[in-house]
C-alpha cells in the first residue's frame, strides 16, 4: 500500500477506498488484524478534478506494469487492472463510480464509460447503486494518509455484498464461491468490533433494509456462529454473538430515513 499511498497523496479528493484494503487500514489504525488482502477497490469521485486525476492514475498503472482485465469472451475490462510487474503495487485495482449525466452504461451491463483526457478515454467503472454511492460520499474520512469509507460504511457494503452473493448462490449460480460468501459474512461482524462506542447512524431506507435483512439471517442461535466466531478469533476478536448483534442494532437506526 505504501507505493499507492505515495503516488496518490495529492489526489485524495478524487477517490475513496472501500473493500478489504480499507478494512485493513482501519484495523491497522486500531491495532487489530484483518485478513490478508492485496486488492484495491476505488470509488471514483468524478466531481473532483478528473482532468488532473486520470492521467495520474494511468501513470500508476503503467509504472506498475499492470495488465488490463479480460472477460471470458476476450473483451478487455478497463475497470480492472491486475498482475502488476512491480512487487510493491496492489495485486488488483478495480474502479467503481456513480452514473453520470454525460455517459450511459454499456448496453446490458453495469459498466459505465469514463471519458477524460486522451489516455482515460478507455477507462470504465463498475456502476454503483445511487443510494450506496451517496452513503459512501457521506462516510469519507482520512486514515493513514488515504481517503477511506468509515468502518460503519464498510460494514453496510459488506452486508450488501453478502446478500447479493448468498442470493446468487441460492439461485444456482455456480460462479459464486462459498469462501466469498463466508468472507463477507464474517467481515461484517469483524467490523462491528471496531465501531466507535455509542455511534448511531440513520441510513437511507434501501440500505437500512439491506442491513436488517442481513441481521435477520444471523440470529444468536444460528449454527453459522461457530464459524464466524472462529474467524473473528483469528483477528484477535473475542466477542459473543449477542454482543456483536447488540452493537449492530444500536448503531444502525432500524427505521432509517434517507435524504
Amino acid at each position: 500500500m505504501d507505493a499507492f499511498r505515495r503516488h496518490f497523496a495529492g489526489f485524495t479528493d478524487s477517490f475513496v477506498l472501500i473493500g478489504g484494503a480499507a478494512c485493513d487500514e482501519w484495523f491497522t489504525r486500531f491495532g487489530g488484524r484483518f485478513r490478508a488482502t492485496g486488492d484495491i477497490d476505488m470509488v471514483l469521485v468524478l466531481e473532483a478534478s478528473p482532468a488532473r486525476f486520470f492521467p495520474h492514475f494511468w501513470k500508476f498503472i503503467k509504472a506498475g506494469g499492470y495488465e488490463v482485465g479480460q472477460r471470458a469472451d476476450g473483451e478487455r475490462t478497463f475497470y480492472r487492472f491486475l498482475k502488476p510487474a512491480a512487487p510493491d503495487h496492489p495485486k488488483v485495482i478495480e474502479l467503481f463510480s456513480a452514473a453520470r449525466l454525460d455517459a450511459d452504461p454499456f448496453p446490458g451491463s453495469k459498466i459505465i464509460p469514463i471519458h477524460s483526457g486522451e489516455d482515460a478515454s478507455s477507462l470504465s467503472a463498475i456502476l454503483m447503486d445511487p443510494d450506496y454511492y451517496g452513503f459512501i460520499m457521506s462516510q469519507r474520512e482520512m486514515c493513514n494518509g488515504l481517503p477511506l469509507i468509515k468502518p460503519a460504511g464498510l460494514l453496510a457494503l459488506k452486508a450488501r455484498a453478502w446478500l447479493d452473493l448468498a442470493h446468487r448462490r441460492a439461485s444456482g449460480d455456480a460462479t459464486v464461491k462459498v469462501d466469498d460468501v463466508s468472507k463477507h459474512r464474517s467481515d461484517v461482524f469483524r467490523l462491528a468490533a471496531i465501531l466507535p462506542v455509542g455511534e448511531r447512524l440513520v441510513l437511507p431506507v434501501s440500505i437500512s433494509a439491506d442491513l436488517h435483512g442481513f441481521l435477520e439471517a444471523f440470529p444468536a442461535a444460528s449454527p453459522e456462529w461457530t464459524a464466524i466466531t472462529q474467524s473473528l478469533r483469528n483477528s484477535g476478536i473475542r466477542m459473543t454473538p449477542a454482543e456483536l448483534l447488540d452493537i449492530l442494532r444500536n448503531c444502525f437506526a432500524p427505521d432509517g430515513v434517507g435524504h
